[in-house]
């Protein structure tokens, strides 16, 4: 079992909480979601992650963070985009790397629904990716980071459980 000073799960929890309830796409979403932008953030420093779901239901296992999860991806692909329209390309490529962790955090679910998420939200980061290549380039370094990252979510990619 995992204590929370190990897994991410908690932190994530505390960022979906601060979701604004407006919808991904609206204008407003970005700027009413900047405390959960910083949790979003924070989260990567830990390493696993257990989200609280109760396995002894079987097929009936309700899993709320899945919703959640998209949400979040959708705003860190959106605050990549912003920092790139800015020239902040660093941050811009932290917010998609930050998104393809937060995609990663579903990898020990056992659920077929789980992984296809995973899959999808690689692909918004991807999409996030194309948008921000299409506004300015990114360092050696930061493309280097990227590639990496996105070779290591594909050689994951496979359902193991």
């Amino acid at each position: 079992m995992l204590n929370e000073a190990e897994n991410a799960a908690p932190l994530y929890a505390e960022a979906f909480a601060a979701l604004a309830p407006v919808e991904a796409t609206s204008p407003s979403f970005l700027a009413q979601t900047q405390k959960a932008l910083e949790l979003l953030h924070q989260a990567v420093s830990r390493k696993k992650c257990r989200y609280p779901i109760d396995l002894t239901k079987g097929h009936a296992t309700i899993v709320p963070h899945l919703s959640k999860i998209k949400k979040s991806v959708q705003l860190l692909s959106q605050a990549a985009n912003s920092h790139a329209a800015k020239g902040q390309m660093g941050p811009a490529a932290q917010s998609l790397l930050d998104g393809l962790h937060l995609a990663r955090s579903l990898e020990e679910e056992p659920f077929l629904i789980s992984y296809l998420v995973r899959n999808a939200m690689e692909a918004i980061i991807k999409n996030g990716l194309e948008a921000v290549l299409n506004r300015k380039a990114f360092t050696d370094e930061q493309l280097v980071r990227l590639q990496a990252a996105f070779r290591e979510a594909e050689s994951r990619g496979l359902m193991t459980r």
